[in-house]
C-alpha cells in the first residue's frame, strides 16, 4: 500500500505546473524601481563561501572568506578544499595587493587594481567596482528608453536596448532579481544569476557570474553571511611579511 501511495504522489507531483502570474504585466518603470530598491538594500557583505571557477575547461573549487564594500573595496582569503591558505587578495580604491602562498617562499605583489590585474586571480574580465556591485545585487543598468516587458516562466523579463547593447533582466514572482544578461552585437558578454534567496535577509546565497569569450564561470555559495556591517579598514589592507620583496605584475 505504501508503494502505491508513493507512486501516486510521484505521479501527481509531476503533473503540478508552476503558477504563471495572472493580471496585467508590471511596467518597465516598476521593474526598474525593483532593481533600484534591491540595489539600495546592501552596501557590504562579510562571509564565507564555497567558490568554484571554471576556466578553459578546468574546474577549481575553493573555500573563501570574502569582504566586499561599495564602491570598490574587495578582500578574498582563498583556501584549498583541504584548508590550505593559497592566496590573499585585497583591493583598496585603485590599488591591489596579493600574497601568494603557493610557492616557497611566498610572493607578494602590489600594483594598480585594473581589470586585467584582477582577472589574473579571479579569472573574470571585470573591474573591481563591477564585481562589488554584482556581488551586492546591484547590476549596472543600460541607459535607454527602449524597454519592453514580457512574462518569463513564473516571473518577468525586462529587456533594455541601446544597439549594439542589450540587457535582459529576469525577475521572480516577488520581483527579486534572478538573472541579468548583458549583450553586445547579439553576443552575451556577461551573465549573472541570483538564486537561493534568504527569506529573512532577502539576499541570494548563490551567485553565478559568467563572462568573457571563453565563458569563464564563477559560482559562489555562501554559508556564513553578514550584511551591511561595519568592516574594519584594515581588512582591505595587506602588507608583506618582514623581509619579503614587493613585486609588480609583469606581462
Amino acid at each position: 500500500m505504501r508503494v502505491v501511495l508513493f507512486v501516486l504522489v510521484a505521479i501527481l507531483s509531476g503533473c503540478i505546473r508552476p503558477v504563471v502570474p495572472s493580471g496585467p504585466l508590471p511596467s518597465a518603470e516598476q521593474l526598474l524601481g525593483a532593481v533600484t530598491a534591491q540595489a539600495q538594500m546592501f552596501s557590504s557583505l562579510d562571509g564565507e563561501a564555497r567558490v568554484g571557477v571554471t576556466a578553459n575547461g578546468r574546474y577549481v573549487p575553493t573555500q573563501q572568506f570574502l569582504s566586499v564594500e561599495k564602491p570598490d573595496r574587495f578582500r578574498a582569503d582563498v583556501l584549498s578544499t583541504f584548508g590550505q591558505l593559497l592566496v590573499q587578495l585585497a583591493v583598496e580604491q585603485d590599488m591591489m595587493a596579493v600574497h601568494l602562498h603557493t610557492t616557497v617562499p611566498g610572493r607578494f605583489y602590489r600594483d594598480r587594481a585594473t581589470g586585467e590585474n584582477l582577472a589574473r586571480f579571479i579569472r573574470l574580465p571585470i573591474d573591481t567596482d563591477q564585481l562589488v556591485r554584482l556581488l551586492l545585487v546591484d547590476p549596472p543598468l543600460i541607459d535607454s528608453p527602449q524597454r519592453r516587458v514580457q512574462r518569463e516562466g513564473t516571473g518577468y523579463r525586462l529587456t533594455i536596448e541601446n544597439p549594439p547593447q542589450r540587457q535582459d533582466i529576469l525577475f521572480d514572482q516577488e520581483l527579486r532579481l534572478s538573472e541579468v544578461v548583458y549583450w553586445y552585437s547579439a553576443e552575451p558578454v556577461l551573465r549573472v544569476a541570483y538564486d537561493d534567496y534568504s527569506e529573512k535577509q532577502q539576499f541570494p546565497h548563490r551567485i553565478d557570474v559568467e563572462a568573457g569569450p571563453q565563458k569563464t564561470r564563477m559560482t559562489a555559495r555562501f554559508s556564513v553571511l553578514q550584511l551591511n556591517g561595519d568592516i574594519a579598514d584594515s581588512r582591505f589592507l595587506l602588507d608583506p611579511p618582514a623581509g619579503m620583496a614587493v613585486e609588480t605584475f609583469v606581462d
